[in-house]
């Protein structure tokens, strides 16, 4: 049975509630005090000190410089087009916040240089957030994003801006999400740029805190529109979805670039780790969290789970405390995706499936849909590596450890043939679908895609000798055939060098 103190929690929690507005003693003492100071509106941005027990009044030097932005300002949309702001449209320049602390509430932001704030980011509102070109922003406690707010993150056109959001010393707090006893944000939006989020003890990557006293731990909504993203549960923690016991929530991936890894726990007679993608690991006495609603559209992803959780799916759980898997969500990947999926444990747990139900969770529920031209391929690293038929494609998903799903090439696909046209016929997707395709022929009259040879008759030259008052008569049938252009053929007679109107006196 794990048992840890819970000071982290508490002070996160405690912070939480100051930097909200929860406790604001309107004749504060100056040893704690919290200075709201913006040149624009007093409401914009809050400067605090994370820990209650070290509250000061801030120096001149940690006060937030409003400064305007001059110029105006592009960034990558989520439809991948590039538009442009004022600077006029901005609450502020992060790179000119001093001190180590900065709430956020409705409107735009823009990071021009790179930045370190060493205490939790706070999100409350609709946030939307521009990444500068080669420009670093470094949360180290990462990103508070109530259940009732919302993150956007952009980048500049050239799409190099990073951000880095590390809680993995903050206990049971989110990457990017939830605190201690929270659900997911509202709303977690990647349009672009390039972001990293390590969750802390028990908590998501990108999701969910750790669930404390029956309340939060759910992952909420991630959606993810291009860029890159790295997202990191730790221990019982999801990589994208729940804290410990939490249900995925919802996460849809339109674009980019994707890698989940769920949390890994052991201790003495426990251990276990959430999912890749989707719910986190059972504490005692209870299951672990029931996978998410997943749509991976036009997109690269991979989802690691090396404590027993699913790749995509449910939490891990653990018998031995009599904390089970959680169930698989529903899961549907479309439109020439690439998801690679891994569960290999890292001792002698049990893992759980690629996409289903973690180690002891009821993986006859959930589903799993695939696109049409789909292939997947089971253990696709390992030597025994093996393409699921067209008919065994979900059942793989389901009852494998290592899979990869991505864009069938054909390997070893038949066509059924005709001199007008031919279908292919692949036993590995369902590429067969009825639609006839015209021939492409090549320099010797064979289709170059399913090997169709014309037969159709031909002359390149013919060299015959006649005798007097023979007469001679050609004639070819070609067949018609769609996609066939024949030109100008034609047939020619030449006697005697000259054409044979001429030579026959006109016959």
């Amino acid at each position: 049975m794990k048992r840890r103190g819970r000071m982290g929690a508490i002070g996160c929690l405690l912070a939480s509630m100051l930097l909200a507005g929860a406790i604001v003693p309107a004749n504060a003492a100056a040893d704690s005090t919290i200075a709201v100071i913006s040149d624009q509106e007093a409401e914009d941005v809050i400067v605090a000190d994370q820990e209650a027990e070290d509250l000061v009044a801030p120096s001149e030097e940690d006060l937030l410089s409003a400064q305007a932005i001059e110029g105006d300002i592009s960034f990558i949309e989520q439809d991948g087009t590039t538009q442009t702001l004022s600077g006029s449209d901005f609450k502020a320049d992060l790179a000119q916040v001093s001190g180590d602390s900065v709430t956020l509430k409705d409107g735009w932001y823009y990071v021009s240089a790179n930045k370190t704030f060493n205490n939790r980011v706070e999100v409350s509102g609709e946030v939307q957030l521009i990444l500068g070109d080669e420009v670093q922003l470094d949360c180290k406690k990462g990103i508070h994003v109530t259940s009732s707010g919302s993150l956007a993150i952009f980048s500049e056109p050239g799409g190099t801006g990073k951000l880095i959001a590390d809680a993995s010393d903050v206990e049971s707090c989110a990457g990017i999400g939830g605190n201690v006893g929270e659900s997911g944000a509202h709303l977690v939006k990647i349009c672009s740029g390039n972001v990293t989020a390590k969750g802390g003890v028990d908590a998501a990557g990108i999701g969910g805190g750790e669930r404390d006293g029956g309340k939060g731990g759910d992952g909420g909504d991630f959606i993810m529109y291009g860029g890159t993203c790295n997202a990191h549960g730790k221990e019982f923690g999801a990589g994208v979805g729940g804290g410990n016991n939490g249900n995925g929530g919802t996460i849809i991936i339109y674009g980019g670039e994707l890698s989940a890894y769920g949390g890994y726990y052991t201790a003495l007679f426990y251990e276990g780790g959430g999912a890749g993608i989707g719910g986190g690991m059972a504490s005692e006495f209870a299951s672990g969290g029931d996978g998410a609603t997943v749509i991976i559209s036009n997109s690269t992803v991979e989802a690691y789970s090396t404590g027993g959780g699913a790749g995509i799916g449910g939490g891990g759980g653990e018998p031995r405390s009599f904390g089970y898997g959680g169930d698989g969500g529903t899961v549907t990947i479309k439109d020439d995706s690439t998801v690679y999926v891994n569960t290999k444990t890292n001792d002698e747990s049990e893992p759980g499936w690629a996409i289903g139900a973690g180690n002891d969770g009821d993986n006859t529920k959930g589903s799993v849909s695939l696109y049409d031209g789909a292939v997947v391929i089971q253990d696709p690293d390992g030597a025994n590596s093996k393409f699921a038929t067209e008919n065994d494609r979900i059942k793989y998903c389901r009852e494998s450890k290592v899979i990869k799903i991505e864009p069938c090439k054909h390997v070893n696909a038949t066509y059924s043939k005709s001199a007008t046209g031919h279908t292919l016929q692949c036993a590995y997707c369902k590429a067969d679908d009825g639609t006839k395709e015209p021939h492409v022929f090549d320099g010797d009259n064979y289709c170059v895609t399913c090997g169709y040879h014309l037969n159709a008759p031909h002359f390149k030259r013919a060299n015959l000798v006649l005798g007097e008052r023979i007469g001679l008569t050609f004639w070819a049938d070609l067949p018609t055939l769609v996609g066939v252009d024949y030109g100008d053929a034609y047939v020619e007679l030449s006697v005697g060098g000259k054409r044979a109107h001429e030579a026959c006196g006109g016959r």
